[in-house]
């Protein structure tokens, strides 16, 4: 369990790029990543190293896992996890920096998704705005409270919380994403 100290143990970027793939695996897929995804995913070769980082995350107290089973770690208070990843600080302005995003995993996931460009502002309650772009993956299936987008004959497609109760028709497919285009200062 973590500790109940008001210090609370702090990551190393390593360490806390491990728990966010290990966390977003989870959350994604039901189960843990196995060590050689994990060394993929964070561009570690060495099986040992993997498994010292996640050592050292079992000692801080962020997972635990069940060395009989495979498969078996699990993400323990991802909010207090949270708070013990390292923040991008400038020392001498005490401004957050912007870090670099690696955007391959997410392209090669959105391979074979589509892109609708929003035009009304009928969405903004769901937080799309005319002008985004909103991906839609017609490969996952929809879950209760999913968006989805849906299409009928001769109809503009619509953004839609999924309900299996409501068997709602012509799905094309999950919504996994929006990505807004900010105006640039110059255009205003």
């Amino acid at each position: 369990m973590l500790q109940r100290d008001s210090k609370i143990q702090s990551l190393t970027e390593r360490q806390a790029e491990i728990l966010r793939y290990v966390h977003a695996y989870i959350s994604e897929r039901g189960f843990a990543p196995s060590i050689r995804e994990i060394g993929d995913a964070v561009q570690l070769s060495s099986s040992s190293t993997v498994h010292s980082h996640l050592n050292s995350l079992i000692e801080k107290g962020f997972i635990r896992r069940n060395p009989s089973k495979p498969r078996s770690l699990e993400v323990i208070n991802w909010e207090q996890a949270l708070a013990a990843m390292p923040r991008h600080r400038s020392a001498a302005s005490g401004q957050s920096q912007v870090s670099q995003l690696d955007l391959s995993n997410f392209i090669n996931k959105a391979a074979n998704s589509l892109i609708y460009r929003i035009s009304s502002d009928r969405y903004v309650d769901q937080a799309i705005m005319p002008g985004d772009m909103v991906i839609v993956d017609p490969s996952q299936a929809a879950a209760d409270g999913d968006m989805v987008l849906t299409q009928e004959a001769k109809r503009e497609p619509e953004i839609h919380t999924y309900s299996a109760a409501q068997q709602v028709s012509g799905v094309v497919g999950r919504v996994a994403g929006v990505i807004r285009t900010l105006p640039h200062p110059l255009n205003s």
